[in-house]
């Protein structure tokens, strides 16, 4: 006996046909009654539990079984309450940073001038940032400095270029890294060495004269993260951002000691070498994928706009010289550590004294310091019946000055239009 089944039927559809009926399960017609087989009011209520795929409403919580691995994958109340909690407002990133003259405005001591970086020495650059190389041939050289170039935002980069290219990474104990160190009441926040440990984003511009892999890494001397970067681009400035889990091991300082030091390492020898992507123990800052940066005479990295922000949350690269501090601010910041005082910032003594006698006086820092700093004297100073002062008592807060009166009577020293240009007062309490 042959059914004439209706042609388009919708599903929970009913036909009867001869006393019997049969249901529209989306699939096929099923008998009503027969095993297996289901009626329109059984199909609507399965409809009603589902969740229709150009969207619903849902009546209960949906359970993921994880946090997403996949860019367009749902993510559960943890992951998302994990990622607020280590977020910051766009406005409060640029006081939230960890570095000092990330946009490497603030050079006191060298100024602007390119110096050649002696095999084997760390050398401050500008303000707060180091470089060393360490070639065991001795074969290479290189040099550094601040340059004022960079990309959009930022007027001032440092440089570090091979005037004589090496093989740099061949022997063991070769270096050539940029590095800053950041003091321990900087990062106490992170709480690093314990369960909660915060992690870290270090967002910077770069550009190398050629192509390949650099490495960035976060440490103190006994403990190591290293991760790599790819410079994909040759020649041109590229924005990067990296991101450093929060290490709940080791003991990390939270005082005024050396906290963590965040570097840029080219190829380095095996005695720094770590795999990339955990912490480890040891004093290690480069993958052994790092790219030599230097093997040809020329070649060059400079780099600029540098945060180091708590958190995973970094600005995108037009955001990044949005968050730079403003240069007033910043050399307050780097004075805490090193200030130089020169002709124009000038220190003045008068008084009245007997030949032979000393005078103290007592010069207040800037800001106060890091730790007591170790003070010289430098260039020619001008002195009516006293000689050139000495440095004397110092603490974080002051250094005492002293003086020999030559001639009895009243008596001037200072350093304000000094011939020179470039006499007067240096404090270092760098870590």
């Amino acid at each position: 006996m042959a059914f004439d089944f209706p042609a388009s039927p919708t599903n929970g559809q009913v036909f009867t046909s001869g006393g019997v009926s049969y249901v529209w399960n989306g699939q096929g017609w099923v008998q009503q009654g027969a095993p297996g087989s289901v009626d329109k009011t059984y199909v609507d209520t399965a409809d009603a539990l589902k969740v229709a795929k150009a969207g619903d409403t849902m009546s209960g919580a949906l359970v993921l079984p994880a946090d997403p691995t996949l860019a367009l994958q749902a993510a559960p109340k943890q992951y998302v309450d994990a990622v607020r909690a280590y977020a910051a407002p766009f406005d409060a990133l640029a006081y939230n940073g960890l570095q000092i003259n990330g946009s490497m405005d603030v050079s006191q001591e060298r100024g602007a001038a390119a110096f050649a970086l002696s095999n084997g020495g760390a050398h401050v650059v500008v303000d707060g940032w180091w470089m060393q190389y360490n070639h065991v041939p001795a074969t290479a050289a290189v040099q550094a400095g601040q340059i004022m170039a960079g990309p959009t935002g930022f007027p001032n980069s440092i440089f570090m270029q091979s005037t004589v290219g090496g093989n740099i990474g061949s022997s063991a104990n070769d270096i050539a890294h940029i590095l800053q160190s950041c003091e321990g009441y900087r990062v106490a926040r992170l709480s690093w060495g314990a369960a909660d440990a915060v992690p870290i984003t270090v967002g910077f511009w770069v550009w190398p004269s050629i192509t390949g892999t650099l490495s960035v890494s976060a440490r103190n001397g006994t403990r190591s993260y290293v991760t790599d970067v790819a410079l994909s681009v040759a020649s041109g400035w590229q924005y990067k951002t990296v991101t450093i889990p929060g290490d709940t091991a080791g003991t990390w300082a939270k005082n005024n000691a050396l906290g963590i030091t965040v570097g840029f390492s080219s190829r380095c020898g095996t005695n720094w070498q770590q795999a990339t992507g955990s912490w480890q123990a040891g004093n290690k800052f480069c993958s052994p994928t790092a790219t030599n940066f230097f093997a040809t005479s020329g070649n060059t990295i400079y780099i600029t706009g540098v945060a180091v922000l708590p958190g995973t949350q970094a600005p995108i690269a037009a955001q990044s010289p949005l968050i730079m501090r403003p240069y007033d601010q910043e050399l307050q910041l780097a004075r805490r550590y090193y200030y130089k005082m020169v002709t124009g910032n000038y220190v003045y003594a008068e008084f009245y004294g007997v030949t032979g006698t000393y005078f103290n006086w007592s010069q207040q820092h800037p800001v106060q310091m890091r730790a007591a700093p170790t003070g010289a004297i430098i260039g020619s100073w001008n002195t009516i019946n006293t000689g050139v002062p000495v440095i004397g008592a110092v603490s974080n807060e002051h250094v005492v000055l002293q003086s020999v009166v030559s001639v009895a009577g009243p008596a001037r020293c200072y350093f304000q239009n000094a011939a020179d240009g470039l006499s007067g007062l240096t404090m270092d309490a760098r870590l």
